[in-house]
Formats: structure tokens, C-alpha cells, sequence
């Protein structure tokens, strides 16, 4: 291999890496927004047991069932967009690996 050829490597290789720190940090921020949907979900659940539960019809919750809609909305949007990240990360990083594999063989 000559001069040319371990620096393309490097320059590859700095964006492979990239999409592994990439990919890796995605994916924490996945769990992060998936407890925050489990979250909310459990309170718009125990909303619902309140609504059903209560004797009066009650409206004073009204507000915090849509706040709660808001919030999940909002984080499954962001969940979305994460994971449409990933994968293009992924295409690149599998992109890459093959690159480097050509000057590597």
C-alpha cells in the first residue's frame, strides 16, 4: 500500500468512526425518549382510570390529558426523526465499511 492509499484509509476510517459514535449516541437518545413514552403513557393511563373512575364528569382534567397528548405526540415525533438518523447512519457506516474493506483486500 502506498502514501495515497493509508490516507484515504484514515480519511474513511475517521468518517467510520463518526458513524459508529453516531449510531451509538442515536440509539441512547431511543431509550431516552422510549422511558420518556412509557412515562406519559402511564399517566394518560391513570387520567383515563380517574375519568372512569370518578362519579362527575370530570373535566378539570381535560388539560393534563392534553398536555400529556402533547408531550407523547411530540416525543414520538422526535423517536421518528432518531430513528430515520440511524439509518441513514447505518447505510453510510455499511457504505464505508465496504470501502475500506476494498483498500484493505
Amino acid at each position: 500500500m502506498d502514501s495515497i492509499n493509508i490516507e484515504i484509509i484514515y480519511f474513511e476510517y475517521k468518517n467510520y468512526l463518526h458513524c459508529v459514535n453516531s449510531i451509538y449516541e442515536a440509539n441512547q437518545e431511543i431509550d431516552e425518549l422510549n422511558n420518556t413514552l412509557l412515562i406519559n403513557l402511564n399517566q394518560l393511563q391513570d387520567l383515563k382510570n380517574d375519568y372512569i373512575n370518578s362519579k362527575l364528569k370530570r373535566i378539570d382534567l381535560n388539560n393534563y390529558f392534553f398536555e400529556e397528548m402533547k408531550i407523547v405526540q411530540a416525543t414520538s415525533k422526535k423517536v421518528n426523526l432518531t430513528l430515520d438518523a440511524i439509518r441513514k447512519e447505518i447505510n453510510q457506516f455499511n457504505y464505508l465499511n465496504k470501502k475500506i474493506e476494498q483498500f484493505v483486500n
